[in-house]
């Protein structure tokens, strides 16, 4: 069959949704997913095995559910609609699952694929060795270092390491780098010593592939827009921090 997907943004929904994609893709089936023009050159190249569909956004917000629906309704054999709830279509979402469960459970028991199979994302994803390590002799200048990601889709913390580059830490703090996606900074990732991110996409990967020696979660949303973490983390005091 063709199954479509309605899940058009942002990054992190995105990954997290990946697995569940791949649940039916190697059941046999063909994957057709819109998502917002910005996402796409992030995920064309990582994730091949996925017809990915261009959707412009506009101020009216119809590339949430309309666009994508128009798109997949007459092309595909199935629709999984996995936002878990619009303003503007309260009705979709399921009485019984919506109450009780954080966004990103929602999506895998709505779509009927196990929730373990979240950490199942480096089956979904095709690596780039060689831009990981252009990426890595970029942005990586001491053996030990830190990785901080600390700026979400809104909402941003400084955090003070000025103790660990006194011990002879770097800290390498990801920012929006022209050529390079979300992906690619996995080497970065992996050889850090510790992991300071906030709700994000990056944080979604780092739990989904279990990777990191020192984890911590910055939280930024309510309790249930923020997701089941898989992997061992420590969870950042942001009640400390100023507001």
């Amino acid at each position: 069959m063709k199954i479509g997907i309605i899940q058009s943004r942002g990054m992190g929904d995105i990954i997290i949704a990946l697995p569940i994609a791949k649940y039916y893709y190697d059941q046999g089936h063909e994957i057709i997913w819109p998502i917002c023009r910005e996402f796409v050159p992030s995920v064309v190249k990582h994730v091949p095995w996925i017809t990915w569909v261009e959707l412009e956004t506009d101020p009216r917000g119809l590339f949430f559910y309309d666009r994508p629906m128009q798109l997949l309704k007459y092309t595909t054999d199935e629709i999984i609609n996995l936002m878990q709830f619009l303003s503007s279509r309260p009705q979709d979402s399921d009485p019984d699952l919506f109450p009780i469960m954080k966004f990103d459970q929602y999506k895998y028991a709505r779509a009927g694929v196990p929730y373990k199979n979240k950490l199942l994302l480096d089956t979904c994803i095709q690596r780039d060795p060689a831009v990981e390590d252009r990426l890595y002799k970029e942005v990586v200048k001491k053996e030990k270092y830190i990785v901080t990601h600390l700026a979400g889709s809104d909402r941003s913390y400084a955090l003070d390491f000025s103790d660990a580059e006194a011990q002879g830490y770097q800290v390498v703090n990801i920012t929006e780098r022209p050529g390079y996606s979300v992906f690619d900074w996995i080497k970065v990732l992996e050889g850090a010593e510790s992991l300071y991110l906030i709700d994000s996409c990056f944080a979604n990967m780092v739990d989904q592939l279990d990777i990191g020696r020192d984890k911590w979660f910055i939280r930024r949303s309510k309790m249930d827009l923020t997701p089941v973490l898989l992997s061992d983390w420590n969870y950042f005091p942001v009640s400390t921090l100023p507001k």
